[in-house]
């Protein structure tokens, strides 16, 4: 057997008396033989360099059984018979290192100290490479001797033995800590870092070495970075939470970052050519907002939010970045508008016919379900718009706003819990569709992935996700993170279109082209035919003289005889009709609308609502129209069809 010391410090630690600075090698020799001493054996001791290697000629039993017995006996805390076994294996072999160590550690248990010292010593006269005897003495010298200077000599000797023991290092820094010596434990903890930057312990022990010296951003970042590397919720994950939550707060309530989201906003106002304004208003539905000047009518943009909620700062630059990512698209002419309309609205409230019979069946009113209806309606379109825009937003602010990070972390905090309460509340989940609970459900899971990739915080479990959802969740997430290696302008609307169409979304609203948009449509773009030679030759219907003579004395002024010649047959098919059942008519029109309704057509075209009648392009784009004149005039602007003189001259024919 050889043992290997280094002549330091720590040396004459272990063999008091022995001093390398003053003592011959003759004299070291003699201290040690005397120690190394096994019966009559003398143990051959030669010097190399600053180490001393010592020869021991005997050789001992097994103890394996025996050995682990006594562990056993200390994994149950039964020190009782643990003891006796361990202090007989010694006498048998007084070089087992081992259950020197591990009576030091039962006597630790036991709060005798002064014993456990002795036996650690006696497991590292024997075994110098003992790393938990190293720590554990270490830790006796730190916590019950106060002796730090002592303390480090054992702390960096397992440095030495194992220079990529991060863990060690890591006990290290956290037994500093409790001492309050809190440079030391940051050094050790660095040290650590540099051999597993993965380790989520070591930034938890940096966080609470910036608490004590009051650095709050500080102790955010490392809180953060801790719960980035954490892979479960154990008690580690726990305690950055809350200390990432609580700096956070404490951040927020000390600073406004007004100043900073203002001077953004004064950059946007250059960009977009227009003012942008700032309202507190405690009304609107969601936390903040911003009501684009092209919407509004206005000269100026306004960004309209709460300030009572936490982190507001960050939703009133949420909304700022909203406007530069649409700035961004409008100079490349690739801006798009999420629209919603009617028709969308006839669609989803389709889908929703069997639920609606289920609500009326447990007492609720007409007018009670149309407002749910529209709720959700305008709920999920939120979420489909939103969600992946707003997942470019946040690495946006994240990436580029450093001292807004604890105000953006306290705001999707509570807007993920707010989500998750939405979608798994009992008394909600009663009301709303099932199919609709998934959906909304998997636009939060998608959200709360992006803030664990952010901020580390794990949420996912609270939404109680099938295999299925999850399996969609992973799959858009992954989408959005290939497009966010090098997100172009605009790019965000096709994973907009993207997402909605693998959730079968994709009916309730539809994106199109701002410029398009706002220009207004001719007639010859929405509808070009062969006029009235055509037109005559259309139906029986239309071939009544009167009609004829009527159309050709208004032909002129741009008039589109088509169209006109349609509507004056619908107004005669929904005279005497109750306006619910032309608006169930309007309603289907809108469905077949989605598709694209072409005016060149000159039949197959069909509407369950008006059987045993085969409709062309013309005729059908007429009765759309006509149907949503009469049964919902309020919205009839809604379908953007330039044909309000041609209604007009069509009412006068039986007058």
């Amino acid at each position: 057997m050889i043992i290997i010391h280094k002549i330091d410090s720590l040396l004459e630690e272990l063999f008091p008396g022995i001093s390398k600075d003053s003592l011959s090698h003759e004299l070291i020799e003699e201290k040690l033989k005397s120690f190394f001493k096994i019966a009559s054996a003398e143990p051959k001791i030669s010097f190399e360099g600053e180490y001393i290697k010592i020869e021991l000629n005997q050789s001992f039993l097994k103890q394996e059984k025996e050995f682990n017995n006594a562990i056993l006996y200390c994994e149950q805390g039964n020190y009782s018979k643990a003891k006796p076994i361990l202090l007989d294996l010694i006498k048998q072999n007084p070089a087992n290192s081992e259950c020197h160590r591990i009576l030091g550690q039962i006597h630790f248990d036991e709060q005798d100290f002064e014993l456990a010292m002795n036996y650690l010593i006696d497991a590292l006269r024997w075994n110098p490479k003992n790393t938990s005897a190293l720590i554990m003495m270490g830790n006796t010298l730190v916590k019950h001797k106060r002796d730090i200077e002592t303390a480090l000599l054992y702390y960096k000797n397992i440095i030495e033995v194992n220079p990529t023991d991060y863990i060690a290092l890591n006990n290290i820094g956290t037994n500093l800590i409790q001492t309050s010596n809190f440079d030391k434990a940051e050094e050790f903890f660095n040290k650590a870092l540099e051999i597993k930057p993965d380790y989520p312990n070591l930034y938890l022990g940096l966080a609470f070495v910036y608490d004590s010296q009051k650095e709050h951003r500080k102790v955010f970042e490392y809180s953060v970075k801790a719960l980035l590397n954490c892979d479960k919720l154990d008690r580690v994950y726990q305690t950055a939470f809350n200390f990432a939550l609580k700096t956070a707060k404490e951040i927020v309530s000390n600073k406004s970052a007004l100043q900073t989201v203002k001077g953004y906003a004064a950059k946007l106002e250059i960009e977009s050519g227009k003012q942008i304004k700032f309202e507190e208003d405690s009304r609107i539905a969601t936390s903040a907002k911003i009501e684009f000047a092209e919407n509004y009518d206005r000269s100026y943009h306004v960004v309209k939010y709460k300030a009572d909620k936490p982190g507001f700062e960050h939703l009133i630059l949420h909304e700022l970045i909203h406007l530069d990512f649409v700035t961004q698209a409008r100079k490349e002419e690739k801006n798009e508008l999420f629209v919603a309309q009617n028709r969308h609205h006839a669609n989803f409230s389709s889908k929703l016919l069997a639920w609606e019979k289920k609500m009326q069946k447990h007492g609720h009113t007409k007018q009670s379900i149309d407002q749910i209806i529209k709720s959700l309606f305008d709920g999920i379109n939120l979420q489909v718009y939103n969600t992946p825009i707003d997942l470019f937003i946040e690495d946006f602010i994240f990436d580029n706003f450093e001292t807004l990070c604890p105000y953006q972390f306290l705001s999707l905090l509570q807007l993920a819990e707010e989500g998750i309460k939405a979608v798994t509340d009992k008394k909600v989940n009663k009301i709303m569709p099932n199919w609709l609970i998934s959906k909304s459900k998997i636009y939060n899971a998608i959200n709360i992935s992006h803030l664990k990739s952010l901020f580390g915080v794990q949420l996912m479990a609270k939404l109680d996700l099938t295999p299925a959802e999850l399996k969609l969740v992973d799959s858009c997430y992954q989408e959005f993170l290939e497009y966010r290696k090098n997100r172009e302008a605009a790019e965000e609307y096709e994973l907009v279109q993207n997402w909605a169409e693998d959730l079968e979304l994709n009916y309730y609203f539809e994106l199109v082209y701002e410029k398009e948009y706002r220009k207004p449509l001719s007639v010859d773009e929405l509808i070009s035919g062969d006029g009235l030679e055509q037109l005559f030759n259309a139906s029986d219907t239309l071939e009544d003289k009167k009609m004829k003579e009527f159309v050709r004395k208004h032909s002129s002024d741009g008039i589109n005889m088509a169209v006109l010649m349609y509507m004056i047959s619908a107004l005669e098919y929904f005279k005497g009709k109750p306006l619910s059942e032309i608006k169930k008519i309007a309603l289907e029109a809108a469905q077949v609308g989605i598709t694209g309704i072409d005016p060149k057509k000159k039949d197959g075209y069909k509407l369950q609502s008006i059987p045993n009648k085969d409709f062309s392009g013309y005729s059908l784009l007429a009765f759309y129209y006509v149907s949503w004149a009469l049964a919902i005039p309020e919205n009839l602007k809604e379908l953007r069809m330039p044909f309000d003189r041609e209604y007009a001259i069509a009412k006068k024919y039986n007058l």
